[in-house]
């Protein structure tokens, strides 16, 4: 029951977390691009956790417009199913993020 009861919460966390996120995302992006210029070899890995944010950002803009943006309520709202199902995805995607956050902090 919590679940369903911290989705409020959690799309507040949801936004703050995928903001830094995407902040981390374009400073990698940029010193990709500086490491390109000076000839230095991008690792796989730095390509691959791009991807991975840009996919995750893929799941996220769906339920940002649907539930945050400050629209008319969804009927998800009034059926407890479908809220807890939805509560359960933010929070598989908080982890996510929370993942992702950690993966991205990369030697030089």
């Amino acid at each position: 029951m919590t679940t369903a009861l911290n989705l409020p919460s959690n799309l507040d966390v949801l936004v703050t977390q995928m903001k830094s996120l995407v902040d981390r995302r374009e400073e990698v992006k940029d010193e990709k691009e500086a490491a390109k210029k000076e000839g230095k070899e991008i690792r796989a890995q730095v390509v691959t956790w791009l991807v991975d944010v840009e996919n995750l950002e893929l799941k996220v803009n769906p339920i940002q417009e649907e539930m945050v943006n400050k629209k008319k309520p969804s009927a998800c709202f009034l059926n407890y199913n479908k809220r807890y199902r939805k509560s359960r995805k933010v929070e598989e995607i908080l982890e996510e993020i929370k993942r992702l956050l950690q993966a991205g902090i990369f030697a030089n």
